[in-house]
């Protein structure tokens, strides 16, 4: 072999082993709802069609929510109680995401984890698809009435930063779920019936309180069954 082929088949070597270990690409940058948030600031909730919900104390429904609004375009909230942002849909959910970065806002080691769910009832949190994520790990769960079952997880390394925007989906069928992070892909076998439906919810959860890390929610999307797709970046 000749000095310049050598060097071929190590730059075609390095190019392909680069492109085994490059970040997966999203499949779909559409979706039939987005919501952006770009409206006027909110001193509680997030406008018409969003049902702000608390969490759990004695039973069903939840209680409306004290904390979650709009600032800045994005949204947040106060750190201080845990925000179920849910939304009835127009068919049966099959995927849903968010865009959207942590942010420093006290003193303190209490960060927020973000999640997102889909779910048949509104109950909201008693049978679901659950995906919660904050700066360190990820995981996925299912929930029939009782405990989480886990299904996969992961970790971050390094820790994901502040005041940088990522983008987390979740996407599900009668018999798998895929989850997609900064990074990596990943799609699990697992049985969804029961689970899957027409509400889904983003939430904030403070661990501990207050949260002195919060997450910003820039864009939220959902693709509903039967409904036409639009572009999530118009």
């Amino acid at each position: 072999m000749t000095r310049r082929s050598a060097i071929a088949v190590s730059v075609l070597l390095a190019v392909l082993v680069s492109a085994c270990h490059q970040a997966p690409q999203y499949t779909s940058m559409q979706a039939s709802f987005v919501d952006k948030f770009d409206r006027p600031d909110t001193e509680l909730g997030l406008g018409p069609g969003w049902d702000m919900r608390g969490g759990y104390v004695d039973g069903f429904p939840l209680p409306a929510a004290t904390d979650g609004f709009i600032r800045g375009g994005r949204y947040s909230y106060s750190g201080s109680s845990v925000v179920y942002a849910a939304r009835q849909m127009r068919g049966t959910v099959k995927s849903m995401g968010t865009i959207g970065s942590w942010r420093r806002v006290g003193e303190g080691d209490g960060e927020t984890t973000m999640t997102m769910a889909v779910t048949p009832n509104d109950k909201l949190v008693a049978d679901m698809v659950h995906f919660s994520v904050n700066r360190s790990v990820w995981e996925l769960t299912v929930r029939r009435g009782a405990g989480f079952e886990p299904v996969v997880e992961g970790k971050f390394s390094p820790v994901l930063s502040l005041d940088r925007d990522y983008r987390f989906d979740l996407e599900v069928t009668k018999n798998s779920v895929t989850v997609r992070v900064p990074g990596e892909q990943t799609t699990a076998n697992v049985d969804t019936t029961g689970l899957l439906g027409d509400r889904v919810f983003w939430e904030q959860y403070p661990s501990p309180v207050p949260s002195a890390v919060v997450f910003d929610y820039d864009t939220v999307w959902a693709v509903e069954d039967g409904q036409p797709l639009v572009s999530i970046a118009d």
